[in-house]
């Protein structure tokens, strides 16, 4: 039942020290944010990078995609020390039918709208598969009282961020702005759910730019495995096997007829549930919501029609299916089991725990084994997915193909070892406890409490949502033994295998083989499990301090300044009405500190796998049954340690924060496992054509820069770099005056620089690190191309080709000088003028007027020297032509035409208001102040930004746009040697 807790909203950076995309991150990670599914569509993808958005795209996690909605449940306790307090929700019925769920916190200025309808689909046929999410992109088409773009442009106006998803059950739209938009943005949301116009030549660009999503879902092979899986344990006739894409051919031949009546029949009030969370008045939302959502004059059924139930096939043997890629380097795996999902309420709450026995954490069974001892996997992952009617116990992992006959059989073994002898209490405690933690990191945000409260509400009641959390701690041992005795049967099972060609034609073995001996896999395993048997295996503590100085007089929200033993810079903020704590530890330096390039990235990966205190085992046991996370990543300008946890865990936070910075053990057995991990991860990103786009763009805007680090270049980087490097680097970069730690929470400021000054003292010195240098770039400042470069790679097969553009752009503002000020403030405002949201030049142009693309936009992430901006799409392979003929001619208007009065303030308000959204939790607001503080702009910049922004004048758009796009750029294509048809499995 991991679903209900949090719907997904932004997937979340990986903690390696690399991003999937070779970008550099620049935004907070997110410790607790479910994973998109398979499954689930988006009106709008989120931008690939920027300061307000996540750095790695979602689309881009293929590792990732088959953990459908997962919650990341990382963290525990041996004891439940943090109480678990209740949220109050209001369940109110209006007579017109619609629910409405209120949640009233007026902590934080902040509100969100989330109304869930409950249709996606599996209330579909096979003539109109596909509809449910083709809709869902056409209520953005206007209205009679709002043309088309016109609430786009409002809303973003106002600095709100919305956006819809479509999955199997639902289909859900949502906004988060500042409460003193709350009316206009409900009315506007009100307005597109009822009175959509759905004009006829919207509806035609629409259907180019839906087929260009089916194209890029094409070439995902975990979302083909997803769909091959669930139509072995569904067959073929079950609703839940209709993709929510559906297949062309209806997109392309859909009446607006059809598409109306299917409108009408579902949107109507009675099928809505609304949530309403944040800084509002639950009696004046009321009225509110049931004034704007009257139905119109526009014809509707009289009631709703029955959503009917259909069970899955039965299955007594077990099934396999199998598919090769020539863009794969890796081997993917998919079992799968049919659960009861949410009909069985302790049996999917007890598989959710079993998950994370198997195959959530560091500290998993599957992942100690598979990855840790036996380095057979990169990734694997155990999640209990539940829908509204039924649900899948799912195990995915990708490997390397000379490891993949050895791995299968001990991943079965694994699963076979917990049937027969189940999971032991001190599990269950962990588990249990993961959750009881993860429900207040979920729940922190407004859009996230939004999101969980409308997804269990949508497939279950709002009982489901309260009571979730006791239910759980009330599991036994053998309630969580005996529901994965009778859901996880492997004669029941399905394992979907995905291959490299390359692979299956130097084995000489055609992909019916591989099904036979999958199938006499999962029955030799079946059989053993019957028998109750497994396979036989194959192969001091530091003191917790605390402070007693007294207590200032600190206002909640204002920044404390303090600066510690050795030169390291502490900001604290306290948030007294918060209930969590985080902790950003910024080092300045990163990748431009290295001499030996690649060593950050392999500290980075080191650092999290054992101290001198705690092996690698002890480590991950520690953190994941204590309640914290912690992770380090390695980025261009800086290292970053990350760390959060329920605030009765700060002090032993901090006591695993000093272990992990202060006694990295360094091992040599891990730093062979970590390099060889790296190493294949790079190589893996490389099968999806937006990682290479983008990794081609980085190398040829930096070739002898440190930003151009990434990729193949990283990749041979890393496999020169000796654990000597690693250590020396280390000494350097976690020296006390590089770093800049920001801490947010319910803390008591003086207390807390006690501890972190204790804590300095244990870091080691580097022997010239002068605060001023240490920001210094170790390599030449970039340099722009000299001339147009186009650099073009192909692939076997692909069903889109992905187009980048890339210029040099400015770096972050020097103190007192208006120069760089008015050029950065000023691209981030063509940034917002070209590839934000869905008013974004980029959108209306090329795709709301032309519909060439589904994705496209921009992002001009802030760096330290100089930064680069971006435009991308993808595209048919058949319009890259045009495509690139309609990019120049908007680089030319921009260069040439000055922006007009009423578009600058547009741009300006919606960034200001986006950035102002972007604090909502105290991860994000520990993040913002460490990032301007270690790149030398100054803490308080994070205040001043909506002041740079709001002084941008017309002149100085211009400028900028003249002094940085007419300089020779790069142009990344990524396209198909031969396109993959709909009907040609990868």
């Amino acid at each position: 039942m991991n679903t209900k807790l949090a719907h997904p909203q932004n997937t979340p950076q990986s903690v390696s020290s690399l991003p999937a995309s070779g970008m550099p991150a620049e935004s907070p990670r997110e410790r607790h944010v479910s994973l998109s599914p398979p499954e689930l569509t988006y009106a709008n993808p989120p931008a690939l990078e920027d300061d307000l958005g996540q750095s790695v795209p979602w689309y881009q996690q293929w590792w990732l995609w088959v953990i459908c909605l997962m919650v990341a449940l990382l963290y525990g306790l041996t004891s439940f020390a943090y109480a678990y307090t209740p949220i109050p929700i209001s369940k109110n019925t209006l007579p017109s039918g619609q629910t409405v769920y209120v949640n009233e916190n007026h902590a934080k200025p902040i509100v969100t709208i989330d109304t869930w309808v409950q249709v996606g689909s599996a209330q579909e046929d096979d003539a109109n598969n596909g509809v449910s999410h083709f809709l869902e992109h056409l209520l953005f088409k206007g209205t009679p009282t709002h043309k088309v773009g016109e609430m786009d442009r409002i809303l973003e106006s106002r600095g709100a961020t919305f956006n819809a998803a479509t999955s199997k059950d639902f289909t859900h739209f949502n906004i988060t702005t500042s409460p003193q938009y709350f009316e206009e943005a409900l009315k506007l949301h009100a307005d597109m759910l009822l009175n959509a116009n759905i004009p006829t030549p919207e509806l035609d660009r629409e259907r180019a730019v839906v087929q260009e999503e089916i194209n890029r879902s094409l070439d995902s092979p975990f979302r083909q495995a997803f769909d091959l899986l669930m139509a072995g344990l569904f067959g073929p006739n079950h609703p839940y096997t209709r993709t929510t894409l559906g297949p062309k051919t209806n997109i392309a031949n859909i009446p607006r007829q059809g598409i109306l009546d299917y409108y009408h029949r579902w949107y109507q009030p009675a099928n809505f549930r609304t949530v309403i969370t944040g800084d509002v008045d639950t009696a004046v939302v009321l009225k509110q919501v049931e004034g704007a959502f009257k139905v119109s004059d526009s014809p509707r059924m009289a009631g709703l029609p029955a959503i009917e139930t259909v069970e899955p096939r039965p299955a007594s043997l077990p099934g396999a299916a199998s598919f090769t890629d020539p863009n794969l380097n890796t081997v993917k795996y998919t079992l799968g089991f049919v659960t009861p999902g949410f009909r069985d309420k302790k049996t999917d709450m007890a598989l959710d725990v079993a998950a994370l026995v198997l195959g959530q954490g560091a500290s998993s069974r599957l992942h100690k084994r598979l990855h840790e001892q036996l380095q057979l996997v990169d990734d694997i992952s155990a999640l209990n997915y539940t829908f509204a009617h039924n649900g899948l116990f799912l195990i995915t992992s990708t490997l390397q193909p000379d490891k993949a006959e050895q791995a299968k059989p001990i991943i079965l073994e694994e699963v076979q070892r917990l049937l027969a002898e189940g999971i032991d209490e001190a599990e269950l405690v962990k588990a249990k406890t993961q959750t009881v933690k993860q429900h207040a990191f979920l729940t922190e945000s407004s859009a996230g409490l939004a999101s969980t409260i409308g997804n269990i509400v949508t497939i279950g009641e709002l009982a489901d949502f309260s009571s979730y959390v006791p239910l759980v701690e009330a599991l036994t041992v053998t309630d969580v033994n005996e529901a994965l005795r009778r859901v996880v049967t492997f004669d029941n099972g399905y394992l979907v295998e995905a291959l490299p060609e390359s692979m299956v034609k130097a084995a000489g073995q055609s992909l019916a083989e591989v099904d036979t001996q999958n199938r006499q896999a999962l029955a030799q395993a079946a059989q053993t499990a019957a028998h109750g048997g497994a396979v036989g295996a194959a192969t001091s503590e530091l003191a917790s301090r605390g402070s007693e100085a007294e207590s200032g007089a600190v206002k909640e929200g204002e920044v404390v300044d303090y600066r510690l033993p050795g030169g390291a810079r502490l900001l604290v903020k306290p948030t007294p009405s918060t209930h969590t704590v985080a902790v950003s530890v910024f080092a300045r330096g990163g990748h431009l500190l290295e001499t030996k390039p690649g060593a950050s990235t392999l500290a980075a990966g080191l650092m999290n796998k054992g101290t001198l205190h705690r092996d690698v085992q002890q480590w991950a046991d520690e953190l994941e049954s204590n309640g914290i996370g912690l992770s380090v990543g390695s980025e261009s300008d800086y290292m970053l340690v990350e760390g959060s946890a329920v605030a009765d865990d700060f002090n032993h936070l901090l006591l695993l924060l000093e272990d992990m910075m202060a006694y990295p053990a360094f091992d040599a057995e891990q730093f062979d496992k970590v390099k060889t991990n790296q190493i294949n991860i790079l190589k893996a990103s490389r099968e999806q054509p937006t990682s290479l786009m983008l990794e081609n763009l980085s190398m040829n805007l930096y070739p002898n820069h440190p930003y151009g680090l990434t990729g193949k270049r990283l990749e041979d980087a890393i496999d020169k770099v000796a654990l000597a490097d690693v250590k020396q680097f280390w000494h350097r970069q976690f020296s006390p005056d590089r770093l800049v730690i920001s801490v947010v929470g319910p803390v008591e400021p003086k207390q807390v620089e006690a501890q972190m000054a204790q804590m300095m003292s244990a870091l080691p010195r580097s022997e010239k690190s002068p605060v001023a240098s240490a920001a210094k770039p170790a390599k030449p400042v970039a340099n722009p191309p000299a001339k147009e470069l186009v650099v073009k790679d192909q692939k076997p097969e692909q069903a889109a080709t992905w187009i980048g553009y890339g210029w040099l752009a400015p770096t972050i503002p020097q103190p007192n000088n208006e120069t760089t000020i008015r050029d950065y403030a000023s691209m981030k405002v063509i940034n917002s003028l070209m590839g934000s949201g869905l008013s974004g030049r980029l959108f209306v142009e090329l795709r709301e007027k032309q519909g060439l693309a589904y994705e496209i936009g921009s992002f001009y992430p802030t760096r330290q020297t100089p930064g680069y901006f971006v435009m991308y799409l993808g595209t048919d392979p058949k319009n890259e032509g045009q495509v690139l003929q309609a990019l120049d001619e908007q680089v030319h208007r921009l260069v040439s035409e000055p922006i007009n009065e009423q578009d600058l303030e547009f741009a300006k308000s919606k960034l200001i208001g986006q950035f102002a959204l972007a604090h909502d939790t105290n991860a994000k607001q520990a993040f913002y102040l460490g990032l301007y503080e270690t790149l030398g702009i100054g803490y308080a910049f994070d205040n001043r930004y909506g002041q740079m922004i709001g002084d941008v004048s017309v002149s100085d758009v211009m400028t900028a746009a003249k002094a940085y796009f007419t300089r020779p750029n790069v142009v990344s294509i990524v396209a198909p040697k031969t396109v993959r048809t709909e009907n040609q499995t990868p």
